[in-house]
């Protein structure tokens, strides 16, 4: 159930209320003094993997080193971004044959 923030237009005092969205407009409807402010936006999603933000060196390297010695059929040195990292050769493919 989403939380609501309203503003008191008369007093200026910010209150929060919790209701369904069918709630909302009855809501307004018997409280004309009360403006709702929007005080955040919601999270979208993950940044890292909207590109956003980029995750860490360090942590790359752990999930490297995981890889190294998790053997065949390891699939995390694939999820890792080679590319942006200079990565590319320094982790090795696992039971390929070329």
């Amino acid at each position: 159930m989403p939380t609501y923030t309203f503003k008191d237009i008369n007093t200026g005092e910010l209150s929060e209320h919790k209701f369904s969205m069918k709630d909302h407009t009855d809501f307004k409807k018997k409280n004309p003094h009360l403006e709702q402010v929007i005080n955040y936006t919601p999270s979208i999603g993950d940044p890292v993997r909207l590109g956003i933000k980029t995750t860490d060196n360090g942590f790359k390297e752990v999930l490297s080193k995981i890889h190294e010695q998790s053997g065949y059929g390891s699939t995390l040195g694939q999820n890792l971004s080679r590319a942006k990292t200079g990565i590319r050769n320094a982790i090795p493919t696992v039971g390929h044959k070329k």
